[in-house]
């Protein structure tokens, strides 16, 4: 077995778990990490970043759901599944936690006894005002929301062709089945079970009585418009990692990605036990 190991360093003060982590899986697998952790970890191979993905047979994350989601795109493109160890708060998207792999995971990992759950991912094009265009892919989701000023704005959603509305509003979320328990469900959205594929429309703090979250077909597109120049500064965000400024009359398509995420879950716990645990 070939895995790469992507740590946080935020969360692994001196890297102290990484360390363990990759001592105990050299016991029955050849260990990747990146070049610029040479001289803080023992036990792997160090290659460029590219390499991660394409030399190993599985990717290991150690951190929380941003250390994921970081990862998730790269691993997706490379149809490599990913395993995240939970050493954050919330950890929704991880398939284990941190004290449960090093008392047990790691020998189902090593016995296989781990099962792979195939997650939808959006994309998006956006179009500029020059006629330049920039891609994002998500796992979680695509926003488009307010930078700096306090403001309300004002955006149109058509789905296909066919005109929504005008959402005034403190942004709009586009979200996946998995993105369902992140931002879109702060921001009053339901909960998806992640075995559907579907995207799901929220808004975020809308000055309108009729605005509802929205399911839609993973076979459509939703296009979002900045309407109005109301002088907010906006911007489109992929996972909260990527993103790109939104001006005037500039737009987003979003669809459903030919990229899926392949997420290593271990122990017996299903989505819904997960709800309980985590979301209490």
């Amino acid at each position: 077995m070939k895995i790469s190991v992507i740590p946080n360093s935020a969360s692994d003060d001196g890297l102290k778990n990484t360390r363990h982590l990759c001592k105990i899986l050299s016991e029955f697998a050849c260990i990747y990490a990146h070049e610029d952790l040479k001289g803080r970890i023992e036990n792997v191979q160090f290659v460029r970043e590219a390499d991660l993905y394409t030399l190993c047979d599985i990717v290991i994350t150690l951190g929380g759901d941003g250390t994921l989601l970081s990862a998730a795109l790269k691993a997706a493109e490379n149809n490599k599944p990913i395993l995240g160890i939970n050493m954050g708060r919330l950890g929704f998207l991880t398939g284990c936690e941190k004290e449960d792999f090093f008392e047990w995971g790691f020998k189902e990992l090593k016995d296989g006894n781990c099962k792979t759950e195939k997650r939808m991912m959006i994309e998006a094009d956006v179009t500029h005002s020059d006629g330049t265009h920039e891609s994002f892919t998500a796992l979680n989701d695509i926003t488009v929301t307010r930078t700096r000023f306090a403001r309300l704005g004002n955006i149109e959603i058509h789905i296909e062709n066919e005109f929504l509305g005008n959402y005034l509003a403190d942004g709009v979320i586009i979200s996946t089945p998995t993105g369902s328990t992140g931002y879109s469900l702060s921001a009053g959205g339901p909960i998806i079970d992640p075995d559907l594929c579907a995207m799901l429309i929220t808004p975020i703090c809308p000055h309108m009585l009729h605005a509802r979250p929205i399911v839609v077909p993973p076979d459509k597109t939703v296009t979002l418009t900045k309407a109005f120049d109301d002088h907010n500064d906006n911007a489109v965000t992929a996972d909260g990692k990527n993103g790109c400024p939104l001006c005037c009359g500039e737009t987003v398509t979003i669809k459903k990605s030919k990229h899926y995420t392949q997420l290593i879950k271990l122990g017996s716990s299903g989505f819904y036990e997960l709800l309980q645990k985590k979301l209490q």
